[in-house]
């Protein structure tokens, strides 16, 4: 993208097992993020811990979106559908 736009950052929570180490789950969980055209280079994603419970742990997932080129949510739906595919193909 060139010149001036508009863009919305979004946020996605995602709560992943105890047994996948934390940091195969944020390799796994960025390279998620940074696959849809939609997702902003600059700033670039990012993936935090968020919480660690009974339940697994929680990572925060960070990114821009380009809301001229389509809705923020439409481009957060691509993004859930590049982790569910990650996801799936690491066997988690």
């Amino acid at each position: 993208l060139t010149g001036p736009y508009k863009k919305a950052r979004m946020e996605i929570s995602i709560t992943i097992t105890h047994r996948v180490p934390a940091e195969r789950a944020k390799r796994l969980l960025l390279a998620a993020a940074n696959y849809p055209d939609i997702v902003l280079k600059t700033p670039e994603p990012t993936v935090s811990i968020s919480n660690i419970d009974g339940n697994g742990v929680t990572y925060l997932i960070l990114f821009w979106v380009a809301t001229h080129e389509m809705s923020p949510y439409y481009g957060k739906s691509l993004v859930y559908d590049a982790l569910i595919k990650q996801l799936n193909a690491a066997g988690i």
